[in-house]
């Protein structure tokens, strides 16, 4: 009162204009309409300048796997006690994947240590979002507090951090007929399509599946990945040949392939490398499978790992002079071999790839093994272990089942993979739309 100042709303002038509107792509926050402003009383808030990008690390458990916030990081200070505030943010220009109010929460860190992961965090609903103004209204931010923005929520395969994710249900244009593109849900690859691939013709277990005929469909990506440890969902139309689901090519170099006909053979061609190769001692047939290759690094072929349905086969060398493999990277080839001289055209059908650049442990193979089963309806070996959900749930305990852990499938949900199976049936007693074999 003393200096007649009397400010009951107020943005930054770095990144707000007078009137309020936000510059764009400075993510400008606007504070008004508290509940008690009083003589003495202050609420004064600072940044500590991170980007304002996106992250889906220091989250609070509570929020669903695969939600994403931004990295910039708010500090509150009180004098006295403003009560509630109304607080937007400004989206315009900021790159984010919310796109409703629902996809929004205000993440307040109580203790102030700016460590979302522990503590008492308190999570408010935004109100409206409304020409990319976040808004969120009677908000009690406690002094000292430090907060930031939940902006949205990508589905991951189960387990974060992969490079390449392509399912077939999701991101195929068009709905049915020649493909003509294919999103990678991980967003880093855009993919071309040669030849004549189908989309919409069959199905496992109520997905859709894309056809290639072995002789000249493929598709290529366009910036490099690393290839490590490939999951796949796969129906092979024939057990003989060398058609091959994954390979990496820069154009020049011939550098790798993964899973190579029905023993799933996979070969490191890097330079300086001795063109050694592996395959695994179990076979994928022609029903549906998940099939698993991991590449460990500078290992010998039989210390690399394969599994079939859950199951863990040995590897053994298919080829090479007794040297080791590593994980190799460059553009991926879906559908062909790296070879321009062999390009051994993958027959059959693929609903789901997924690659990581990184060995996986048991735990995470099975939680994204249990992912692609329940959608796919395909029974894992009981030795597998534990069906498990995103969040560790046990699904199914083949132990405590063991007298039934033949066929096992079923419907569920669950957000953070994007999974949503209303109907199932077995691949081992159905068909991909439910009929059931005779």
């Amino acid at each position: 009162d003393a200096s007649g100042l009397n400010q009951p709303q107020s943005i930054s002038i770095n990144t707000g204009s007078g009137a309020g509107a936000g510059q764009s792509g400075k993510g400008n926050i606007v504070l008004s309409n508290a509940s008690s402003l009083d003589n003495n009383d202050f609420l004064i808030l600072g940044h500590d300048n991170a980007a304002l990008a996106e992250q889906v690390t220091d989250i609070p458990a509570s929020l669903n796997l695969g939600s994403k916030r931004l990295q910039r990081e708010w500090k509150a200070k009180h004098t006295g006690n403003v009560g509630t505030v109304t607080i937007t943010f400004d989206m315009n220009g900021v790159t984010q994947t919310g796109t409703t109010a629902a996809n929004f929460k205000l993440m307040i860190d109580t203790d102030g240590n700016g460590d979302f992961t522990n503590g008492t965090v308190i999570l408010a609903d935004a109100a409206s979002y409304t020409n990319g103004i976040v808004t969120f209204n009677g908000v009690n931010i406690p002094d000292g507090a430090v907060f930031t923005l939940k902006t949205g929520f990508a589905p991951s395969p189960g387990v974060p951090g992969s490079t390449l994710w392509v399912k077939s249900n999701a991101g195929t244009s068009p709905a049915s007929g020649t493909l003509t593109s294919w999103t990678d849900q991980d967003g880093i690859n855009t993919f071309s399509v040669s030849g004549n691939p189908q989309t919409g013709v069959n199905k496992i277990n109520y997905n859709n599946v894309i056809d290639f005929d072995g002789a000249g469909d493929y598709i290529t990506g366009n910036n490099a990945i690393t290839f490590q440890t490939l999951y796949a969902v796969v129906k092979q139309n024939t057990t003989s040949g060398t058609s091959t689901v994954m390979s990496a090519s820069n154009g020049n170099q011939n550098l790798g392939y993964m899973m190579k006909g029905n023993n799933m053979a996979t070969g490191d061609n890097q330079s300086g490398a001795n063109n050694d190769a592996f395959q695994s001692t179990g076979t994928l047939g022609t029903t549906p499978s998940i099939g698993v290759v991991e590449i460990k690094t500078n290992a010998l072929p039989e210390a690399c790992l394969t599994y079939i349905n859950g199951k863990n086969y040995a590897t053994t060398r298919f080829a090479g002079t007794n040297g080791t493999l590593s994980p190799f990277g460059s553009i991926p080839f879906i559908g062909r071999s790296q070879s321009n001289s062999a390009f051994d055209y993958f027959n059959g059908q693929l609903a789901e790839l997924i690659m990581y650049p990184a060995s996986h442990t048991d735990d995470q193979r099975r939680t994204v093994e249990s992912y692609l089963a329940v959608k796919y309806g395909i029974s894992l070996d009981p030795s597998f272990g534990n069906w498990k959900s995103s969040d560790g749930t046990v699904i199914w305990n083949v132990t405590n089942n063991n007298l039934y852990n033949n066929d096992v499938f079923g419907i569920g949900r669950d957000i953070a993979t994007g999974l949503n199976q209303p109907a199932s049936n077995s691949v081992n007693t159905g068909a991909g739309d439910g009929t059931g074999q005779t």
